[in-house]
């Protein structure tokens, strides 16, 4: 069996597919706002009143934009600096139980 990805991101773990396009999704994504679904553009009104059924909240007028998080390199240096102060703490750990 072939395993399908979100046709968002591309993960391929806990994919269920739209019930308004179809197309599959992860839970990140699933939600018709979270994708601009296709589907919901054309029977918004129905999404709506099914939703206020459902959740008893209504949706967002818009459909909201998912961006795609990036880490930039200051990200990068400080995630090298925690795996350095682990490393020494490790160490002072292993002097302290040795001594």
């Amino acid at each position: 069996m072939m395993k399908v990805g979100c046709a968002s991101c591309g993960k391929k773990h806990l994919i269920r597919d739209c019930t308004y396009c179809g197309k599959p999704f992860c839970h990140d994504h699933l939600l018709p706002e979270a994708h601009s679904c296709s589907g919901l553009t054309r029977d918004w009104e129905a999404y709506r009143r099914e939703r206020e059924k459902r959740v008893g909240v209504p949706p967002a007028r818009e459909p909201i934009e998912v961006y795609e998080y990036i880490p930039s390199k200051t990200h990068e240096v400080a995630k090298g600096i925690a795996v350095l102060i682990a490393a020494i703490i490790a160490i002072w750990v292993l002097l302290q139980l040795l001594s």
